[in-house]
């Protein structure tokens, strides 16, 4: 199951709660390989507070989504798909990016700590995600 949610830029309480259902409804998929719950797509949404490494991010679609200025320390967009998104200015200690895609998203400003990006693909992605090799 793949479950797709298309929402304006901009986060609300409303918003918030309707990404953290679909986050749980990812974790059960996660966790029950495919049996149950729905696989996470999103689709120009607003992750600024919402990223955790509480939740699973692994194998996740996400794409024109805002992760500007956020925390993301040890999560896992392990074989996750990441198009057009905008992390700029956000720390990136411990992040898994192993067999991610990525792709013309934003990385300007990231500090990058220990990030993991075994067999990743970053492609056309902006300033910043060259560093990933240095560290």
């Amino acid at each position: 199951h793949i479950l797709n949610l298309s929402l304006s830029l901009g986060m609300n309480g409303v918003m918030n709660k309707k990404i953290i259902k679909k986050l749980q409804a990812h974790d059960l998929w996660v966790e029950s390989i495919g049996k149950a719950g729905t696989q996470l797509v999103l689709d120009e949404v607003d992750l600024e507070g919402v990223v955790t490494k509480e939740h699973h991010w692994d194998q996740s679609y996400l794409t024109c989504c805002l992760m500007r200025s956020c925390v993301l320390n040890e999560v896992d967009f392990y074989a996750s798909e990441i198009h057009s998104c905008e992390f700029q200015n956000s720390s990136l200690s411990g992040v898994c990016f192993v067999k991610a895609n990525v792709s013309y998203s934003n990385f300007s400003g990231c500090q990058f700590d220990h990030v993991d990006y075994k067999r990743a693909f970053f492609d056309s992605s902006d300033s910043g995600w060259h560093r990933l090799i240095l560290v």
